[in-house]
């Protein structure tokens, strides 16, 4: 069967569901529909701004008007863990995944794996990466936190964080 350039040939994909398969999350799938907007909303709310539709450019709007760094991260903090569930993560966990990238701030993804590898005897531990430098464990499902986590300081907060950020992917995908 031959195949165009953006097409898989059938033969190809049978090869790939043979494998474990890599995941690659990001918010809407972890926190729901809508997510960004809403923790925009919270942000614009708290601080009385006018909302930018990029959470990014809100975040780097209050940050150049010298809101403390510390009140935003609350601010999300509190909003994701008010979205908490809201996600597909469930769905997501009972897979036997090779790895997961996962970019998004929360853990909800990263609890429903662990909590599905612990009821199976037979699966990998689950390690959850936020720097490139370390290794996962032999044997493990590594979990890396590409934007990492909102119950630690260091998530990416503002456009520069991502921009610092992004440099430390290569390494962590390898």
């Amino acid at each position: 069967m031959s195949t165009t350039q953006n097409q898989l040939s059938i033969d190809d994909f049978e090869k790939m569901l043979r494998g474990n398969p890599g995941l690659l999350v990001g918010p809407t799938q972890t926190l729901g529909a809508g997510c960004l907007r809403q923790i925009g909303s919270a942000l614009s709310e708290k601080f009385s701004v006018q909302g930018d539709s990029d959470l990014f450019r809100l975040i780097d709007q209050l940050t150049a008007q010298v809101v403390p760094r510390d009140q935003i991260v609350n601010t999300i903090r509190q909003s994701v863990l008010a979205l908490k569930g809201k996600g597909l993560s469930e769905g997501f966990s009972c897979v036997r995944w090779s790895s997961v990238a996962s970019f998004s701030i929360d853990n909800n993804l990263e609890q429903a794996i662990k909590g599905w590898a612990d009821r199976q005897p037979l699966r990998r531990s689950v390690t959850m990466l936020w720097e490139p430098a370390v290794p996962p464990p032999p044997k493990s499902l590594p979990i890396y936190k590409m934007m990492g986590f909102v119950e630690r300081d260091d998530f990416v907060l503002t456009s520069n964080d991502y921009r610092i950020r992004k440099t430390q992917w290569t390494p962590m995908m390898r």
